[in-house]
């Protein structure tokens, strides 16, 4: 029996609205088929999620800690992703294998990565695998 891989889905900016679990439910299942274990960070669509930035980013943090973590997807978008950078754990980042995917204003997250880390991240929407139609 083969290991999975795995990867994590994450919000550090706005959080995502109820009504778009089910696009998230289709794209984990849609991971799943690539042979990843998605671990989703519980502030996805937490309403507190615009007042919640350091747990927003101690999840990313511990989810760079992992290991055995190969991917990190940021789904989020619009206007909150600065609000992480003073706690996201640099040395940990840089000291990881995880691959980290984000677009929109996960900009600001993806610049403090390279010029903290050196670290190659991935602009990148990842619900464009399972994008609405």
């Amino acid at each position: 029996m083969s290991v999975k891989r795995k990867a994590a889905l994450v919000a550090c900016s706005n959080p995502l609205q109820p009504g778009r679990r089910e696009i998230i439910d289709l794209l984990c299942r849609t991971l799943e088929r690539e042979r990843l274990s998605v671990e989703v960070s519980p502030y996805l669509f937490d309403p507190e999620g615009y007042k919640l930035e350091k747990e927003k980013a101690d999840v990313l943090n511990l989810f760079f800690a992992d290991p055995d973590m190969e991917f990190i997807f940021d789904v989020s978008g619009g206007d909150l992703a600065n609000s992480v950078l003073p706690y996201l754990d640099y040395e940990t980042i840089g000291r990881s294998r995880a691959a980290f995917f984000g677009y929109s204003d996960l900009t600001t997250v993806l610049n403090a990565i390279i010029v903290k880390t050196g670290k190659t991240v991935i602009n990148y929407q990842v619900r464009n695998l399972v994008r609405e139609i």
